[in-house]
């Protein structure tokens, strides 16, 4: 995997694959909470699928135009609940899935492994917005704001408090292995 659009590699590694799917999740709820515009948006989505696939950024971006440029009628951009935001984004991801079966040029080989990842992928963004990662050492606060509604102010309630994490801690956190394309 190359360089995403809005972060290094490194910061990707340091995060790990987790960690960072959750800062992207988040963004892109706040993104839509704060009517953030359509590019912005769709580079944030873009490094959500890219890293949370494993996939090139020529993938992801044939993905984003899909699912968010072509698939206006989501009606994400407008929505004032915090819960059809939330909705609405899991739907994006789920629908990934038919797009991953479509495109021929991927092949099936890295097709399987995108599939694979992709289950990952929701399975992790379920647990963020259902509030269950607390096992994961995460509090219950990530899936109350998302709940409660209260997107915007979100990186200085969660971000602050993550910024104390040492490198060594985010490596433990582990690392999402890439696919390649």
């Amino acid at each position: 995997m190359g360089r995403v659009y809005d972060h290094d590699q490194e910061d990707v590694q340091a995060l790990g694959w987790e960690e960072f799917i959750a800062r992207q999740w988040e963004s892109i709820f706040a993104g839509y909470r704060s009517r953030t515009g359509l590019r912005k948006m769709c580079r944030r989505w873009s490094d959500l699928i890219e890293v949370g696939l494993g996939c090139s950024q020529d993938i992801a971006d044939l993905l984003v135009r899909a699912q968010i440029i072509e698939r206006a009628d989501r009606d994400l951009e407008g929505a004032t609940d915090a819960a059809a935001v939330l909705c609405g984004m899991t739907d994006v991801l789920a629908d990934l899935r038919t797009d991953l079966l479509q495109m021929a040029e991927i092949g099936p080989e890295l097709c399987a492994v995108l599939l694979e990842s992709h289950a990952g992928l929701l399975s992790l963004v379920d647990m963020f917005s259902s509030g269950h990662d607390e096992a994961r050492g995460r509090s219950a606060a990530r899936a109350r704001i998302f709940r409660q509604g209260q997107g915007q102010g979100i990186r200085s309630r969660i971000f602050q408090r993550r910024r104390s994490i040492q490198p060594q801690d985010a490596d433990a956190a582990g690392r999402r292995p890439s696919a390649g394309a």
